[in-house]
């Protein structure tokens, strides 16, 4: 006869039963929400199978097992904390190695991060990609990602006012992880300069 499969919780009220679905005809378990290896790794659920014997007049049968679901760890790429400003304004006198923001990385594996880099998208040269740049320390189990004035001089006159640039970050598994922001260059009043 017809067989009908349903899914629910084995331990009360911890809900790992709707992290899953189950086909009620076939009984394939499949995945019905985002899981983490890092926040759970383990799933438990009650698997019950019930036929349709009152339909032939007979008495219905059901059999339950216990279901346990493993999740395996896979890479994370590492996450930015982005502090949620999308533009920074950076006067064109601004000494060099200034730091124009920092962001804290967390990497759920503890990868060690082997790499921060910067893009300024659509440069024409290499002089302006080279208007800034990153640093990247550590202290303890945190990583700071700092985004600093290179030393390459910033003049206002003769440069585009506003810069479109790529922050990003890898970790030894090779995993990236970017932030787009714009920097817009502000103009400051200079002394004049006397020519002999």
């Amino acid at each position: 006869g017809r067989l009908t499969y349903t899914i629910s919780d084995y331990v009360a009220n911890s809900k790992d039963s709707e992290v899953f679905k189950i086909d009620a005809s076939t009984g394939k378990i499949y995945l019905n929400a985002s899981i983490d290896y890092e926040t759970k790794n383990t799933y438990k659920d009650f698997a019950k199978v019930a036929d349709n014997g009152k339909d032939k007049g007979f008495e219905n049968y059901s059999a339950t097992a216990l279901v346990t679901i493993n999740v395996i760890d896979a890479p994370d790429p590492p996450e930015i904390v982005d502090d949620g400003k999308k533009s920074y304004d950076v006067a064109e006198n601004t000494p060099t190695w200034t730091v124009i923001a920092c962001y804290k990385v967390k990497d759920e594996d503890e990868k060690f991060l082997v790499n921060a880099n910067i893009v300024v998208k659509n440069a024409s040269n290499l002089k302006r990609s080279s208007f800034f740049g990153t640093g990247l320390t550590k202290k303890d189990s945190i990583y700071e990602l700092c985004l600093i004035k290179s030393a390459t001089a910033l003049d206002y006159e003769t440069m585009e006012h506003s810069h479109e640039i790529i922050i990003s970050v890898t970790n030894e598994s090779n995993l990236t992880t970017e932030i787009s922001k714009t920097i817009n260059i502000l103009d400051v009043n200079e002394k004049p300069v006397i020519y002999d």
